[in-house]
């Protein structure tokens, strides 16, 4: 062994003789460790969050809105102002900018406003957030911050929509007092004031310092001084069914007017006769149909129609304009105003007889869509399209150009409300049919008897009486050559019988017209009476007329056909039949 593993021999040299060969290293001892075997460690699972913590926001806000309401202050209730004081401009002015009247309205539709203490604000807040102290998880403390930040939200939103229509309302209010409207003395027509409407509601007359410019108990008004008495009445007076002053051209005028309103009506009507029967066709031809009041889009622009047919060559000074009472409907275009189409309650004035003051007094409505025509009413579209039919309907009663009035549309408006089915709506195509044909119907029979009452009032006796061998100028379509009787003498007099617009688009074979009719008959026997009611058409016997030659040439195409007591029919199934052998 002391010479090595022979396999190794001999074992190599380096450098030589003086080369110092391998040099030896020292390293220090080092200790031993071996791994110890561990026990196992399962994950440990996160902490459970705390529902508590999303829900305790609206705990706390209830208790902090009922432990600190604050102190409830409502508006006052506006008063009449005192008729036996003179105002200047300035007063009613500044009246009107302290908001009273503003804040009352928003009262009756947001509820009366509260008022907090200092102490009431900060110990509300301390309740409603210092308990988010108690929660140490950033999950649960992102939670209770998130819940009482919408519910602040919420809360803010609330109080910004109510300043809103204060600020809107006021500065309507203001505007008002720029408008200048003319009004005239009950006891004699021929004495006329200019007049602006208060803050209060009620209009202010303007002194000239005259005799008639007295306050109700009598005392004289200082010319310019502003002051009421409820011997002014507001607008252009009324012409007395004796009166004969008027010169004859402007007799004869006035009676043309009048006329002319009402055949641009007539005209318009047998206009929109193609739109009704499209959406008559459109809910019987069962395509589908988005929402119920679709097809009565078509009708939107009619009201644009009516106004350029009336102010066709016509004086601009003779066109449609607005009045100060009207904001919700623009006839220099024929169209909605945005007010009306964006609007959620709109307050309008009613002026009404106070019989423990004795005086005038305005009184505010307010007219909401959503109430009368339920969901469909918060669509701009279909605002639109009902207010232009409620205008048409103002408009065949003569509510037009500065005769219209807020009050005239709301009014309409609520009685298309009832024709439509009301909030629920008409939601199927049996209801679609009725309401509008029975609008269609009521207008058309309102147009037909205001063109009669204008043959038998005061503007056509006086047209009369100053051209004593003729006849009032209608056209000759509506003339049926029969006139009324004397009832002392039973002779004829000069007042002529007129046709009603049925008869006169039946004389005259309108195809659109014709066509209507028989749409009528095809939706009764489609759906009954439900769609088309009894005699849906005055003035003509459209039972008799019309619905037995419909229904004998459905028959003969379909077969006997057996009618139930609802008008709808009743069809009977055939029996299967037994297989051959």
């Amino acid at each position: 062994m002391a010479n090595g593993i022979p396999s190794l021999n001999p074992f190599p040299q380096f450098g030589g003789q003086q080369s110092p060969g391998v040099t030896p290293v020292k390293l220090a001892p080092a200790a031993v460790r071996f791994p110890t075997a561990r026990r196992p460690v399962s994950a440990k699972a996160p902490a459970e969050v705390s529902p508590f913590a999303a829900i305790a926001p609206f705990l706390l806000q209830g208790i902090g809105s009922q432990l600190f309401k604050g102190e409830e202050k409502p508006a006052p209730v506006p008063t009449d102002t005192d008729i036996n004081q003179t105002y200047s401009l300035e007063d009613i002015q500044q009246e009107l900018s302290k908001g009273d009247e503003a804040r009352y309205a928003a009262d009756q539709i947001y509820g009366p406003s509260r008022e907090l203490s200092g102490f009431q604000k900060y110990a509300r807040m301390a309740l409603e957030n210092l308990p988010a102290l108690a929660f140490t998880d950033p999950r649960e403390l992102s939670a209770f911050t998130s819940t009482s930040n919408l519910l602040n939200k919420a809360r803010t939103t609330a109080d910004l929509q109510r300043s809103k229509f204060i600020g809107d309302y006021t500065s309507a209010q203001i505007g008002k007092t720029l408008n200048v409207t003319p009004a005239y003395d009950v006891n004699n027509d021929a004495v006329t004031r200019n007049a602006i409407e208060g803050p209060n509601g009620g209009f202010y007359v303007q002194s000239l310092g005259l005799d008639e410019d007295k306050t109700v108990d009598g005392n004289p008004v200082n010319e310019g001084a502003y002051y009421r008495n409820p011997k002014w009445i507001i607008g252009e007076p009324v012409k007395s069914d004796s009166t004969l002053n008027a010169s004859k051209k402007n007799v004869e005028n006035d009676f043309r007017t009048r006329r002319d309103e009402i055949e641009a009506v007539a005209t318009n009507l047998a206009a929109a006769n193609p739109l009704i029967n499209n959406v008559i066709k459109t809910v019987l031809s069962g395509d589908e149909i988005t929402t119920w009041w679709q097809p009565l889009l078509t009708l939107k622009n009619q009201g644009e129609a009516f106004v350029n047919s009336y102010n066709k060559d016509k004086d601009p000074s003779k066109r449609l304009e607005n009045g100060v009472n009207n904001s919700w409907y623009d006839q220099t275009t024929g169209k909605p105003t945005e007010k009306i189409l964006s609007g959620e309650a709109l307050p309008y004035m009613e002026e009404v007889w106070d019989e423990e003051t004795n005086s005038f007094k305005q009184v505010q409505k307010v007219f909401n869509f959503e109430t009368t025509f339920g969901e469909a009413g918060n669509n701009a579209e279909f605002r639109s399209t009902v207010t232009t039919l409620a205008y048409l309907a103002a408009a065949a009663n003569g509510q037009t150009g500065k005769n219209l009035s807020d009050k005239d549309l709301a009014l309409h408006l609520e009685q298309l409300g009832a024709t439509f089915g009301g909030s629920s709506g008409a939601k199927t195509p049996d209801a679609v049919i009725r309401s509008i044909t029975t609008w269609y119907d009521n207008i058309i029979t309102s147009t037909s008897k205001k063109m009669q009452e204008l043959e038998r009032n005061s503007l056509a006796s006086d047209w009369r009486r100053t051209n004593p061998d003729l006849t009032t100028p209608w056209s000759e379509r509506y003339l049926s050559g029969i006139f009324d009787k004397d009832p002392a003498t039973g002779d004829d007099t000069r007042v002529q019988k007129l046709f009603k617009l049925p008869t006169v688009w039946r004389r005259e074979q309108n195809e659109d017209w014709n066509n209507y009719l028989t749409l009528l008959a095809a939706a009764r026997a489609r759906y009954g009476t439900s769609a088309v009611k009894q005699n849906p058409v005055t003035g003509m016997d459209w039972e008799k007329e019309i619905y037995p030659g419909y229904e004998a040439m459905i028959n003969k195409q379909r077969g006997t056909v057996t009618i139930d007591p609802g008008g709808k029919p009743i069809i009977k199934v055939p029996p299967n039949r037994k297989p051959i052998g």
